[in-house]
Formats: structure tokens, sequence, C-alpha cells
């Protein structure tokens, strides 16, 4: 059910869903909406103290939420003519029969042809074709590692730091996670979905942390100093969020 609360800040409605819980807890949903789950025992009026209380960071929140840029219609399912971003471009879907035909283009069961992507599902059901958008989304990532780390590793060798792995894996909340003990970078493989330009910024923070493995001063003068345009890529990664389950169907995890 639908409550509004009354707050210094103004009216806040939420959507209100009795469960067997201990706690409060209060979510912010992709479209800005405001949840609040509480236990089945709890007096309305402590509910709507509680979203008094929480009003600053509930518009905050809500706002991060609406400016963020949606790689995907909630709705999406791979059909003919849904649109997805890749790389910061609008990608429109189409479906081929068969085995894809070999080529540069071809990521797995998907081939790149301009603003098109045309994949070719083992099966034409739901999720066959999700199984199929997974799978290119895989190897495009790993590929687009690649090809990045042989750009970025020679830019930090001057320094002493070797070329190490960088492998995707499919992340909640990092973008990307440096293993200094090991000599091995993870990136976020939703980072196929912004400008090239993300995951470029995200993968020279991951080779500075190999020099200093915090975020000191140093470490930020690095970054700075290998990619000029690093604030400016940052304040534009910000404005995506990997919401997988809600976009693409894709469960996620951390290293």
């Amino acid at each position: 059910m639908q409550y509004t609360a009354e707050t210094p800040q103004g009216s806040i409605t939420y959507e209100l869903t009795r469960k067997s819980v201990k706690n409060l807890n209060l979510r912010i949903q992709p479209d800005g909406t405001v949840t609040v789950s509480a236990p089945h025992h709890l007096p309305q009026q402590e509910i709507d103290a509680f979203v008094c209380k929480k009003a600053r960071w509930i518009l905050r929140a809500r706002q991060r939420a609406l400016d963020t840029v949606q790689v995907a219609p909630p709705d999406f399912s791979c059909q003919i003519g849904d649109e997805v971003q890749l790389l910061g471009r609008t990608i429109t879907i189409e479906l081929g029969a068969g085995q894809p035909p070999a080529s540069a283009s071809q990521f797995g069961p998907g081939v790149l042809q301009g603003d098109h992507l045309i994949l070719y599902p083992a099966r034409s059901d739901t999720k066959g074709r999700m199984l199929a958008f997974r799978r290119f989304l895989d190897v495009y990532a790993q590929q687009l590692f690649d090809t990045l780390n042989d750009e970025i590793a020679p830019l930090f060798s001057p320094l002493g730091v070797p070329k190490v792995p960088v492998t995707g894996w499919w992340m909640r909340a990092r973008w990307g996670s440096c293993h200094t003990g090991s000599q091995k970078i993870i990136l976020n493989k939703f980072l196929v979905h912004p400008p090239l330009q993300c995951a470029r910024y995200v993968l020279v923070h991951e080779y500075a942390h190999l020099v200093y493995p915090n975020h000191s001063a140093p470490f930020h003068a690095l970054v700075q100093y290998m990619m000029p345009s690093a604030k400016e890529q940052k304040a534009l990664l910000a404005r995506y969020s990997p919401q997988y389950e809600k976009t693409i169907g894709i469960s996620a995890k951390e290293p």
C-alpha cells in the first residue's frame, strides 16, 4: 500500500510492505520509487517517523536514481527491436537463424554490424535469447579488457609495474578490484555499457593500486597524471549503476 509521510523537506510517498522481519528496511528503486518493508506489528506512526528521519537521504538517493542512465528498459527480453547501451551507443537487437557467420565483429553468439547486434540464440524463447545475450556480453567484455590492458599496462611499465592479467566478473557494487598479492585485476563486465573512456579510467585506477595500494594523495595524483580526464570520467561513470536483475537479468557477485 502507498503512504505519504510529511517531512521538513516535503511530502514523501512510499510503498509499504509488511513482512515477517525484525527491522525496518528502506530502498530506492531504479525508477525513483521509495519502498519500505516493516514488521507486521510496527505502528504506522513509527514507520512515518522513520521515513521522516531519512528524508534528506531519500531525496538525494532518489535524484541519483533518476539521473542514472538505464542501459536497457526494465522489460528488456532480447526481442527484435529491443535497445541496449554498448560503450555509450544505442544498439538495436536483431535475431539471426543458424550459426553466426565468422567475422572480426563476431563475439560468441552475437555479431555487431554498425548500430545493430545480431544474436544467434540456440533457442528462440526468452531464456534462450537472454542466454545468448549474456554469452555475447561475456566474450565482448573480455576482448575489450584485453585490448585496454595492452594499451594501459605499458604506461605503468616505467614505474616497475608488470602487465597483470585482467579478467571480467559481473559485480554488484564495484567497477574494479586490484589484488596486489596475486597480481591480478578484476573489472566489472557492466563496463561494456558506459562509454569506452569509463572502462579505460577504471583500469588506470586499478593499475595505480599496484603502485599505491590505498587511496592516498599520491595515488590520486598518479591516476590524474596517467589520465588527465580522470575526474570527468569518474563523474560520467557515476551516472551508471549495475541494475542487473532489473535490466539484463544477470546475477552478480563480489570478488
